[in-house]
C-alpha cells in the first residue's frame, strides 16, 4: 500500500489507498469508507476485488470487496479464508454464490 486518503466531509466523502503490486498501480476507492480506517492501513496486506474502471488515464477500483491478507498487529490469521469471487449473471450475485456453496448440501 503505497497511499491512504480519507476524505470526512463534503457531499462525497471518502477513503482512498493506491496500491501497488510491483507491476503497477490502481486507485482503490470507498464512497462512505471511513468505517475501513482501522482495519485498512498502511502496514496491512489486503486483496480487493470487483469491477476495474479508468478514470482520467488511472485504473481505479470503486467501492470495492476487501479482504485484509496481513495484519501483524492480528496475530494469527492462519484461520482466515480467502474468499472466493464466483462469475456473477442476472439476479444471482457473487455473495449468493458463495453462501451456498459454503453452506452443507441439503438432502
Amino acid at each position: 500500500m503505497i497511499e491512504v486518503t480519507e476524505k470526512k466531509y463534503g457531499p462525497h466523502p471518502y477513503y482512498q489507498v493506491v496500491l501497488d503490486d510491483g507491476t503497477g498501480w490502481v486507485f482503490v476507492k470507498w464512497f462512505h469508507g471511513s468505517f475501513l480506517r482501522n482495519s485498512v492501513r498502511r502496514d496491512v496486506q489486503i486483496a480487493v476485488s470487483g469491477k476495474v474502471s479508468v478514470f482520467k488515464e488511472y485504473r481505479q477500483f470503486i467501492n470495492p470487496r476487501v479482504q485484509v491478507l496481513y495484519d501483524a498487529t492480528r496475530g494469527d490469521l492462519s484461520q482466515d479464508e480467502l474468499l472466493p469471487v464466483y462469475p456473477a449473471s442476472g439476479k444471482l450475485t457473487s455473495s449468493t454464490i458463495a453462501t451456498s456453496s459454503s453452506s452443507p448440501a441439503a438432502g
